[in-house]
């Protein structure tokens, strides 16, 4: 297994696999009907020996404010609780910190409180709306 790091999420071999995870969680009513990225956005993902995703992390870098702000991450559900998503976001603040941001945000529906529980673990504490880590 490895992670890693891409530029632009529309070019990424992670693109479809985030689009699939989104059409879930909308038919889970967690999401809203926009997406909630971009095509410029940076994409973080796992896949395993045989190039298999399992898991990814959409985010973008705010220059002026020098955040990091997550927009959208999954991981596979047959691949969860193995800690994938911890390992993914680890290489998602590296790459934040070498940009230079110093915080990093994250949006979580308030129905999911998996996710929420997740964030916690890794030290994201809940903000006003947002989970944020300083990194």
């Amino acid at each position: 297994m490895k992670i890693i790091f891409e530029e632009t999420l529309a070019h990424s071999k992670a693109f479809i696999f985030i689009l699939d995870q989104w059409v879930k969680l909308l038919k889970a009513g967690q999401g809203d009907n926009e997406l909630p990225f971009s095509n410029s956005s940076f994409v973080c993902y796992a896949i395993d020996d045989k190039g298999v995703m399992l898991g990814a992390s959409v985010w973008i870098y705010d220059t002026s404010r020098r955040t990091a702000n997550v927009l959208f991450s999954a991981v596979d559900e047959q691949h969860r609780r193995k800690g994938l998503y911890t390992l993914i976001i680890q290489e998602v603040e590296r790459r934040a910190k070498l940009k230079g941001a110093i915080n990093l945000y994250s949006g979580v529906h308030v129905s999911n409180q998996t996710m929420i529980a997740t964030a916690a673990k890794v030290g994201r504490k809940a903000g006003w709306y947002r989970l944020k880590k300083p990194i």
